[in-house]
């Protein structure tokens, strides 16, 4: 064997011997799961509380958080409330001053890989 193929084959197997970003990302990483958690019907002004805690990692790693909106009524007012706050975290809150049906998203990430985004739909009455 060439002398330059045995030290390229001998510093591949030190990288993966050991427990390195590169390892857990081909190796063994597998992307985080998000659960957005049930859908909501509140009244116009009441705070919706979005609960990602049953978001996991298959490795136990910790996990990122990310609420974005997805979908919601066209025609809502320049003047009107409608915001998610606490948007990075894993419980969120949701207001709306303005009915309609709300599709948010939850995004949950290991530092390496995102998860598939999971929906939750608020609707908001009068």
């Amino acid at each position: 064997m060439n002398k330059s193929v045995y030290y390229l084959l001998i510093i591949l197997l030190i990288i993966l011997s050991t427990s390195c970003d590169i390892y857990d990302y081909f190796i063994t990483n597998d992307r985080p799961v998000a659960y957005a958690g049930e859908d909501q019907t509140v009244s116009v002004g009441e705070e919706v509380t979005l609960d990602g805690s049953g978001s996991y990692d298959p490795e136990g790693k910790n996990l990122g958080y990310k609420w974005f909106p997805f979908d919601g009524p066209e025609d809502i007012p320049e003047n009107a409330e409608v915001y998610i706050k606490s948007y990075l975290s894993k419980i969120a809150t949701f207001f709306s001053d303005y009915p309609g049906t709300f599709v948010l998203l939850l995004v949950v990430t290991d530092g390496n890989k995102d998860s598939k985004p999971d929906k939750i739909t608020i609707t908001v009455s009068l």
